[in-house]
């Protein structure tokens, strides 16, 4: 058996397992996807609660060559039959979040595959040449980054804590930084039914807030910078 620990995993020889699509092509643009695993909250647009996994033929053949295995509720051939056969599964079913789910494919469909990914390409440029105007910096080579989410770097003299917390009073929610980011970046998502305007006005209140501690900001030309790519 050869696994690759990197951001993807593979199982067997052929098996191709990642937790997410984005800059699939710049690491190996001649694979083919196996399983994929998500969630349905952030692009998806449902609360959290589900969890979404899907295997090709050839992942399932893989799977039936491992024999017993000791995760239980991990084991696709525990799901299987229920997948069949939905009456079958072994508890109260999240009925709520399915018809969600539900709808979520109804909205992300009717508006196309192509024009949502088109859509979150240029919400990160916007929002990214907004925040660059602020002297803000993402953390990820522009080229790579995900469409979906910005890890961004704030400017000397700027307190994560209470930066947040000010953008939270004025409605605006911003995610810490994680592990060694913690404290130094704050991230911001533009994916999933977000619109413009929302992220505009996330773009404001950054700026707003920015003032209020003292530091410079631009907003007219970061609006204008949003604006251009909208």
């Amino acid at each position: 058996m050869k696994i690759l620990v990197v951001r993807y995993r593979f199982i067997g020889d052929t098996i191709l397992m990642i937790p997410f699509l984005r800059n699939l092509r710049h690491a190996y643009p001649d694979a083919k996807i196996d399983v994929v695993l998500t969630g349905s909250q952030k692009a998806i647009g449902v609360p959290p609660g589900l969890g979404i996994v899907a295997f090709s033929e050839k992942a399932l053949k893989t799977r039936d060559s491992l024999g017993e295995i000791a995760a239980y509720y991990a084991d696709i051939k525990r799901w299987l039959p229920i997948m069949h056969d939905p009456s079958k599964y072994y508890a109260t079913p999240s009925v709520n979040m399915i018809w969600a789910y539900e709808k979520a494919m109804e909205i992300i469909f009717n508006e196309g595959l192509n024009s949502r990914y088109e859509r979150h390409n240029k919400y990160a440029k916007a929002v990214r040449n907004a925040l660059d105007v602020y002297g803000m910096k993402v953390v990820a080579d522009k080229e790579i980054a995900a469409a979906t989410m910005s890890c961004v770097r704030y400017p000397e003299g700027i307190e994560d804590a209470e930066f947040r917390s000010r953008c939270y009073d004025k409605g605006l929610v911003l995610a810490g930084g994680l592990a060694t980011f913690a404290g130094k970046t704050f991230r911001i998502g533009h994916m999933g039914n977000t619109t413009k305007e929302q992220l505009r006005k996330a773009i404001v209140t950054i700026g707003e807030v920015l003032k209020e501690m003292g530091i410079a900001a631009d907003l007219i030309n970061a609006t204008k910078e949003f604006d251009k790519v909208m």
